[in-house]
């Protein structure tokens, strides 16, 4: 009640409708209040900091004559600069479109033509490849971050509120963001509205659990270009300080950061909160101000997740959203721990129903406006306010949602349908394995497995098959076992299970062995 109530009151009493009015409150409200830490530039900068950089960006956008619905686009590694060219996209009514640093040179220069994209703000590229993104992308204005750009504008005479003071259409779109990608080599562009943002903020707010910590520390370690919903409008109204890290970060450095800043929230991948867990239980490390975990982006197995919450306390929040359908979605929050095999109950102002097939399709606010120049897809995902998504999964009868796994990860249809979920959660009885994948290819299986503990490969392998085949023999064919010092992890913090498909590949079509 008090969360409905404190949603409405932002909303409707103080007027924060739109997110160039969130962000003008929150300069206003939290002042001299620290905001943004980023400790490998030993930068920081207070509320008022972020509003003075976030004018003359604004005035940069305006002088180079960028204007509503045209496109900005930003590509670079977590920064303070994401906050401040967000900003004042937000604030500008331009379009904000973050592309991951990790993307080729070829996919740039092509969603940086297929969007037409007016601005490139970028971080360490060379000359040539900015030469070849000015003769094929045909972007007007190329910005360099590392520069210190926002310190070339300095138009003294404006009134600070006259620059800050443009609110958008909650109707227009607001960002250009990449689908996962998980099924294509190139991810689909989604077309967000500023009403989706606002929606998700709210979501948050009606669907978080509060906290009273005299000083909020939030610790994002996921790129900030992919958890855009978690970080930047809430962190901005709640007047947290966030620590802006590298996403590449090791994780003996997400330990030190985390005690040297007193972090209260820490956002992070599965992939990585497991390998945060298997650090802090060798080095018997705990956090004495750590509040709230949240995770989410991929599957996180069951059996591990308690293990997590065994060793860290009742503090781990499990999220299920995407870009197309941004989060809160359903949230599995402590108390709620009996259902731990769900991601949670399905969100206040969320309709979640199960096709015949047995896909989840999503109806909310935070739905998406479709994919950009892509009405293919578009009218095959989008439908009457519904957005129906390649996750699989179910609704139990006291509305908790849980999820099977994506299409692509489908083992088999005969004699009855099997995720690569259900073999890899029966590997993770095993207490040797530490991350395990499970892949099809031909109708054959290939386990991929990582050992905690000191176990010949023979004798993990020949435990993984008894387990194999007590559950799915003469139903899945098992075709090889991979013994690996570690699973892949990809940019995002995520199991990279594209790169272990390309590793199939090439051992398929070499004919080779894989090397124990």
């Amino acid at each position: 009640m008090l969360k409905n109530l404190l949603a409405v009151y932002a909303r409707h009493i103080k007027g924060l409708s739109c997110s160039s009015r969130v962000i003008n409150f929150s300069f206003a409200k939290h002042k001299a209040k620290p905001f943004l830490i980023q400790p490998d530039e030993n930068r920081s900068l207070t509320f008022q900091e972020l509003e003075t950089l976030t004018e003359k960006a604004v005035l940069l956008l305006a002088e180079k004559g960028i204007g509503e619905a045209e496109v900005a686009a930003f590509s670079a590694s977590n920064c303070i600069d994401y906050f401040i060219i967000r900003a004042a996209c937000h604030i500008r009514g331009v379009i904000f479109f973050g592309l991951p640093p990790t993307l080729t040179q070829e996919q740039t220069i092509h969603f940086l033509t297929v969007s037409k994209a007016k601005i490139f703000f970028y971080q360490n590229r060379d000359d040539a490849a900015i030469e070849e993104i000015k003769a094929k992308a045909q972007v007007k204005y190329l910005v360099e971050l590392n520069t210190g750009f926002h310190s070339t504008t300095t138009d003294e005479a404006k009134p600070r509120k006259t620059r800050l003071s443009l609110v958008t259409d909650g109707n227009q779109c607001a960002t250009f963001n990449l689908s996962s990608a998980t099924t294509s080599k190139t991810p689909k562009i989604i077309r967000l509205s500023d009403t989706n943002w606002i929606e998700s903020l709210y979501g948050y707010i009606r669907n978080a659990t509060l906290k009273t910590a005299q000083r909020n520390v939030f610790f994002c370690s996921v790129p900030l270009l992919t958890a855009g919903s978690t970080t930047f409008l809430p962190c901005l109204l709640s007047g947290f300080s966030c620590l802006v890290v590298k996403e590449t970060i090791a994780i003996e450095h997400v330990v030190s950061y985390s005690i040297q800043y007193n972090v209260t929230r820490l956002y992070i991948t599965p992939s990585r909160l497991l390998e945060l867990l298997e650090w802090c239980k060798i080095h018997n490390q705990h956090f004495s101000a750590l509040e709230s975990i949240v995770t989410g982006t991929e599957r996180i197995p069951t059996l591990r997740l308690k293990e997590a919450i065994d060793y860290f306390g009742p503090i781990i929040s499990v999220g299920y959203g995407m870009a197309e359908a941004l989060p809160p979605i359903s949230l599995l929050s402590p108390g709620v721990y009996h259902k731990l095999g769900s991601v949670g109950k399905i969100a206040k102002g969320v309709k979640i129903k199960i096709t015949d097939e047995g896909r989840i399709a999503i109806k909310s606010k935070t739905v998406s406006m479709g994919y950009l120049d892509n009405p293919t897809e578009t009218s095959q995902h989008f439908k009457d306010g519904w957005f129906y998504s390649d996750d699989y999964g179910y609704i139990d009868k006291d509305k908790y949602l849980y999820i099977f796994g994506r299409k692509e990860e489908i083992l088999t249809e005969s004699p009855r349908r099997i995720f690569a979920k259900e073999a890899e959660d029966k590997l993770y009885t095993l207490a040797f394995i530490n991350r395990c994948a499970v892949l099809s290819r031909n109708a054959q299986m290939y386990i991929f497995a990582s050992l905690r503990e000191a176990i010949g490969n023979d004798q993990a392998k020949n435990a993984i098959q008894k387990i194999f085949d007590e559950n799915f023999k003469n139903i899945l064919a098992l075709k090889k076992i991979i013994i690996k010092e570690a699973l892949p992890i990809n940019a995002f913090g995520k199991l990279d299970r594209r790169r272990l498909e390309e590793e199939i590949t090439i051992a398929c079509a070499t004919e080779t062995l894989f090397t124990f």
